[in-house]
């Protein structure tokens, strides 16, 4: 815990040195932001990494196998299934309802990232102890997996004018990349979807690289006028649902 933690105020002081732009510390939504992220979402993945997978232990394919193998497998997979319902959530409305919430960002920053509705949240987690179960991951490399992709989460949204080339993004998701996919533009949305690595986004034909009269857009959301409170999030988010469904109901068959 005590790593996630400096690690993510690393990721915030350089911010703060290195910015893209002049983003207030106290910006719009910050509170609500910050008490999701402090306080919820950490113990969140501390349950999911430390408990649950326990349930499952000596069950998962390879939970007799030695630890590199069950991380790398983990992670491996843990990526592949991250990507498909990421990519899920911007292709259905219904989950579109609850994901947009994370996309209700108008100033994309390292808080940006825990921006999340309770259901897209509870499906993903439900999505990672599913993947370490069946893989047989066990809590502790489950810890480090989800404390690793807290970091990576607030360092991807981070607000640093950081240089990468080619390779880099190859690679990893790096800030420039994912704030592509944060830019109010449903082709840009519909792009990058990978959580840690690129290597999904490339094979399935879904990566897209910044150009230079994008690489320091500021031009995010979703075009729409949205709560930037926790409780209005929600509510807003389970009125798109609900209309979401009518819609499908009443979509001819």
């Amino acid at each position: 815990m005590k790593r996630m933690l400096f690690g993510i105020l690393s990721v915030a002081v350089l911010e703060r040195f290195f910015p893209i732009r002049r983003i207030p510390i106290f910006r719009n939504g910050f509170v609500s932001d910050l008490g999701f992220y402090a306080i919820i979402q950490p113990q969140l993945i501390s349950y999911a990494g430390e408990h649950l997978p326990t349930l499952f232990n000596g069950v998962g394919t390879l939970a007799t196998r030695p630890f590199w193998l069950r991380f790398a497998a983990s992670f491996l997979v843990f990526e592949l299934g991250h990507y498909l319902l990421h990519r899920a959530a911007h292709r259905w409305d219904f989950l579109w309802a609850f994901h947009e919430v994370h996309h209700s960002s108008t100033q994309i920053d390292w808080l940006a990232g825990a921006r999340s509705h309770a259901v897209d949240t509870a499906m993903r987690n439900a999505l990672t102890v599913t993947v370490f179960s069946l893989v047989g991951t066990g809590p502790e490399i489950a810890g480090i997996l989800g404390a690793l992709n807290v970091v990576f989460g607030a360092f991807q949204h981070a607000n640093i004018r950081l240089k990468t080339n080619r390779l880099s993004r190859y690679l990893l998701m790096t800030p420039d990349m994912h704030r592509l996919h944060h830019l109010n533009s449903p082709r840009h949305q519909r792009s990058n979807y990978g959580n840690t690595i690129t290597a999904l986004d490339w094979l399935f034909g879904t990566a897209a690289e910044p150009e230079d009269r994008l690489r320091d857009s500021l031009d995010y959301g979703t075009g729409t006028p949205y709560p930037q409170f926790f409780w209005g999030q929600n509510i807003q988010a389970l009125r798109n649902f609900r209309e979401a469904l009518r819609s499908s109901l009443a979509a001819p068959t």
